[in-house]
């Protein structure tokens, strides 16, 4: 092997760089075990190089797994799935990234669009029944932290296990850090907002608030704090209103239609009430059977979740789901 990388170093120097012989040296690099550098040798495979979809997954690869850098791996994988928007590996990897990041919204995309294209597993399925109340890979943080703990993107996974934990202090202030990097993250600034939202001194909440970008203001969990802060300012119809923008964006979100049903009853819409109430009501019986299916996974549990994801009108995961009982229990 190493004789072999010998060959190839006269040759990596070349301008321009032969994609063949960077995706070589990437491959024997990484038989040899030297994870660093195989990384490296596939990053300088052409953009335009046939095999460059390829070497950009072995890159993410290694870098998420390997290497425990998130945001390198981020990128390379994010060019892979351009490259090839069905690269199933590509897109297994950037989701399990994303949830581990606590990037709900970019997650459940991946998740759905993997079932759409029937490359999915049970894991998917159920994560994708969770959403925001999954804890994904959430021991595997632990390397992520030992390796490489100024990465922004392991600072807002950090970020995201502390607010699931409830130690919120914590969470506000790797949430801060982290944003300073990747103020595009909405899912990290709904998290941010949601802390914010809360405190009895409005000033840093509206600091926040006026400071988002257009697109992320217009995000469906973004919306929900904007609906929360309405509620503690007692304007039941701006939240109304807020959550109806959370729930138009996002059709699975719990919190929004539940808080619909609540706040319209209070106004006297009973009729509209009840609509959200029961969405509310067939999004929440998901959840919980999608839970019971992962903790005891019975044909009966299966068949349970199918019957509430067609409640939900969710017909892609109806269809995923009747593909796990077709598969495990084809009796």
């Amino acid at each position: 092997m190493p004789e072999a990388l010998e060959v190839l170093e006269p040759l990596l120097g070349e301008e321009p760089t032969d994609g063949d012989v960077a995706f070589l040296a990437g491959d024997v690099s990484s038989r040899m075990k030297q994870f660093a550098e195989s990384a490296e040798f596939y990053s300088r495979v052409p953009r335009l190089h046939s095999r460059r979809e390829e070497a950009c997954f072995r890159a993410g690869d290694i870098l998420l797994l390997r290497q425990f850098q998130l945001s390198a791996a981020e990128g390379f994988l994010r060019d892979a799935v351009e490259l090839n928007p069905q690269n199933q590996y590509a897109l297994a990897h950037l989701a399990g990234l994303y949830g581990l990041c606590g990037n709900t919204s970019e997650t459940a995309a991946l998740r759905f669009n993997r079932v759409r294209a029937g490359q999915f597993s049970e894991v998917d399925l159920v994560l994708l029944a969770l959403g925001d109340t999954a804890a994904e890979n959430s021991e595997s943080l632990k390397e992520y932290l030992t390796n490489n703990p100024d990465d922004p993107l392991t600072i807002l996974a950090q970020a995201h296990q502390a607010w699931q934990q409830h130690d919120l202090p914590t969470a506000r202030t790797l949430y801060e850090q982290g944003l300073k990097q990747r103020s595009e993250s909405a899912d990290a600034q709904a998290g941010l907002g949601r802390i914010l939202s809360d405190l009895p001194d409005a000033s840093d909440f509206l600091k926040w608030r006026s400071q988002l970008s257009v697109t992320v203001a217009d995000h469906a969990e973004v919306w929900a704090v904007f609906g929360d802060w309405s509620l503690r300012q007692q304007d039941s119809r701006g939240a109304i209103r807020c959550f109806w923008e959370a729930a138009r964006r996002d059709p699975a979100h719990r919190r929004a239609h539940h808080q619909l049903g609540q706040l319209l009853a209070s106004i006297g819409e009973t009729r509209l009430a009840e609509g959200f109430q029961k969405r509310n009501e067939a999004l929440q019986e998901f959840l919980l059977s999608a839970k019971q299916f992962n903790l005891e996974p019975t044909a009966a549990k299966v068949l349970q979740t199918i019957a509430a994801a067609d409640r939900c009108g969710h017909a892609w995961e109806v269809w995923g789901w009747a593909e796990v009982l077709r598969v495990r229990f084809p009796q």
